[in-house]
């Protein structure tokens, strides 16, 4: 776990160095420049403004739907392997990182199969990926964010809720993410920074969520993953109660996307867990922040909310436990 721990630290480091570096740079530039709206942090929650994508520069949205067609073309090799996946289930070998936290074959080979297509379509752009896969290539501008199976516990045990998650980072920022649900059978995809679907049965659904649904009527899911510790969630029993709706990793952040759910609070995500989520969320109008209300590109613990009003309430409840 301690290494685990290291590779995230260093990596979330490499893209908070990277981010000031794209700061610096634009705070130099003309006004004309085309810029990424960030949050605005205070004591009262985030800006009305909320945080959107940040975009490809002038002349790249072609790039960005080459993009999308690459990873379209990636789940058809994901999807052929599915079977070979589930078979890794019968025979399975764990290799023990830590109690609770495990690599399995299925892991590794799935991140193989991952990295291996996204190499054909770019081969110089970078990669990280929560196994063994990263490599920093010749293209910094753009980094293949991989979580190969995320929901690992629910791949051991069977349960369906287990996925692929890819984001491709432009300068430090996530512009485009996969979620894959092989067990399932769907995909979620955004296409742009204000379009994103789920692909079900032949057919997509574009996401929305339900941005008019309130506080008081909010469908609230939540999970600490063994990392808030008891002494802690007493700080916090309004939260708890209005736990009332599982949380299944990366399947409850798409729920949202699609407004089945309305608020979703998560511990210790890493930016394998997170990045490929967040321009998923943005783009079907989600709000994403950490607890203590700094960009959720950051990863640790997180919060989404269907509308700003619901994100700054939920952010003043975990406000005790949120440094």
């Amino acid at each position: 776990m301690r290494a685990l721990d290291a590779k995230c630290e260093a990596a979330t480091a490499q893209l908070n160095h990277k981010e000031k570096r794209n700061e610096d740079r634009r705070s130099s530039s003309s006004s004309k420049d085309h810029r990424s709206r960030v949050t605005k942090v205070g004591e009262d929650g985030v800006s009305s403004s909320g945080v959107t994508s940040p975009r490809y520069d002038v002349g790249q949205e072609a790039s960005r739907q080459q993009e999308v067609k690459s990873l379209k073309e990636q789940l058809d090799v994901l999807k052929a392997q599915n079977e070979s996946l589930r078979l890794e289930i019968e025979n399975l070998q764990i290799q023990s990182k830590n109690i609770g936290d495990f690599v399995t074959n299925a892991d590794l080979k799935a991140e193989k199969i991952i990295i291996e297509e996204l190499k054909k379509a770019r081969p110089y752009y970078s990669i990280i990926s929560e196994e063994d896969g990263s490599e920093n290539n010749k293209d910094k501008n753009n980094t293949w964010i991989i979580d190969p199976i995320d929901g690992t516990r629910s791949f051991v045990i069977g349960n369906p809720t287990w996925s692929n998650l890819v984001a491709l980072n432009y300068k430090g920022k996530p512009v485009l993410g996969l979620a894959n649900f092989p067990k399932l059978k769907k995909y979620y995809l955004n296409v742009s920074d204000k379009k994103s679907f789920v692909y079900e049965n032949g057919k997509k659904r574009i996401l929305s969520v339900a941005k008019k649904i309130n506080f008081s009527n909010a469908k609230v899911a939540g999970a600490f993953h063994g990392w808030l510790s008891i002494q802690k969630q007493k700080k916090i029993p309004k939260v708890l109660k209005l736990m009332q709706f599982p949380c299944f990793d990366a399947l409850s952040y798409t729920h949202l996307s699609e407004g089945k759910l309305d608020i979703v609070i998560q511990c210790s995500n890493k930016i394998w867990d997170i990045h490929p989520i967040i321009p998923i969320l943005r783009s079907a109008g989600a709000i994403i922040t950490t607890w203590n209300n700094k960009e959720a590109e950051l990863a640790g613990n997180i919060l989404v909310s269907n509308n700003i009003k619901n994100h700054k309430r939920m952010l003043k409840l975990l406000k005790p436990v949120s440094n």
